[in-house]
């Protein structure tokens, strides 16, 4: 509604006529003569008041369709402002389908099976092995460094460790040990000279990424079969800040080397681990990223969004920004990303969000994929088995 307070502004700025002149001349009972000026100023206000009359039956007349009008607020239909709508709402990832009570702290699953570890005392960890009904075997065991272990990877036959040592508070030595899938004990162990960075497993090698140089290992024996020294990084455990991610899949075994200001992707052929291909890592230092692949797609995974990696040329492409990428698995052509600390989503080979189940509570630091399968721990005491649904659009 227009202000009527300055509506009529312009007529202020009309000069209004002498009278006083006229009033001195004029005799009594004589009426005033028809001024010009007198006219104009009837006039205007003349068309003043029409207007204003225009104005309150627009106002209060229904002429032509009803306006809507909102309903004064009342105490018993106040709206509390919630979150923004997304424009689309996307379809469930999945379903929590058990909750499994045991604290772990790495989870690595195959087979239809996980395995995770409780860590008891700095001298003591349990080993759990959980079926899909979520039925559970745990055995206890004896290891100094316990308390060190940070890494895990699994396959139906052993779980391998390895273990973070905080070398400028002990000499203790770094280990990587083997345990059997099936009676959850150590069959193997070997000591390294600096931390395990990242492992990968299959039923015919295991790969180890520390800061300088990655191995290639029996699986049954740990025995050194082939390495892979890192140009320019400082032999252990001098070089700082080291980073290292390892993934096999499409184009061979991908390693992330380097530190968190520069790291380099490495493509190396994993058998005899000679390098195919090297990319630098786009990145800041400030964010986290790891490499994760299968045998349709290969990722650079950001906590701001992810990459695609072309797995022959070994090209970095563009970020496809997604927010709080707190970890995510390659599966299929896409990837399944924990997102944030509540949030189980699928991302498409676009680099899109095409399903996601939002507010699964207090979950976040492992996640391990199998299949359809996904265990999230979650909180201080249990871990979540999560189902993923079949998206056409997704991975």
């Amino acid at each position: 509604m227009p202000d009527l307070r300055t509506r009529f502004q312009p007529a202020d700025r009309i000069a209004a006529p002498d009278l006083w002149p006229d009033v001195l001349t004029r005799e009594p009972g004589e009426p005033p003569p028809r001024s010009p000026w007198g006219r104009v100023t009837a006039l205007a206000i003349a068309v003043g008041v029409a207007a204003l009359a225009i104005l309150v039956l627009i106002r209060v007349l229904p002429l032509g369709s009803a306006k809507p009008v909102a309903p004064s607020p009342t105490p018993s239909s106040t709206i509390t402002p919630g979150p923004t709508p997304s424009p689309a709402k996307l379809p469930s990832a999945g379903e929590v389908v058990g909750t499994i009570h045991f604290d772990a702290t790495i989870l690595a699953a195959a087979d239809g099976k996980l395995f995770a570890i409780r860590q008891d005392t700095e001298k003591a960890y349990t080993m759990a092995r959980i079926e899909r009904d979520g039925s559970m075997t745990t055995v206890r065991i004896r290891d100094n460094r316990s308390r060190y272990i940070g890494r895990i990877a699994a396959t139906s036959e052993a779980v391998y460790l390895g273990t973070e040592v905080i070398h400028r508070f002990t000499n203790d030595k770094d280990e990587l040990i083997r345990i059997d899938a099936n009676t959850l004990k150590p069959t193997a162990k070997i000591t390294l000279d600096d931390n395990v960075l990242g492992i990968v497993a299959s039923p015919d090698s295991v790969w180890v990424a520390l800061s300088d140089r990655v191995l290639r290992l029996d699986p049954v024996t740990l025995a050194t079969r082939s390495t892979f020294m890192v140009p320019g990084i400082a032999p252990a455990p001098i070089g700082p800040g080291s980073v290292g991610s390892l993934a096999l899949g499409w184009g061979g075994l991908w390693v992330v080397a380097g530190n968190a200001a520069r790291s380099t992707l490495y493509r190396l052929d994993p058998n005899s681990l000679s390098a195919l291909g090297r990319a630098s890592v786009p990145g800041l230092p400030d964010q986290g990223f790891i490499v994760s692949a299968d045998d349709q797609a290969v990722w650079m995974v950001y906590s701001s969004g992810v990459r695609k990696v072309d797995p022959q040329s070994g090209a970095i492409r563009r970020l496809i920004p997604i927010q709080e990428v707190t970890t995510a698995d390659a599966r299929g052509t896409g990837l399944v990303a924990m997102l944030g600390q509540s949030s189980i989503a699928q991302i498409d080979s676009d680099g899109r969000v095409v399903a996601l189940t939002e507010n699964l509570g207090d979950i976040g630091g492992s996640m391990a994929v199998d299949g359809q399968d996904v265990w999230i721990s979650a909180g201080a005491t249990s871990i979540l088995h999560f189902v993923l649904a079949d998206v056409p659009a997704g991975s």
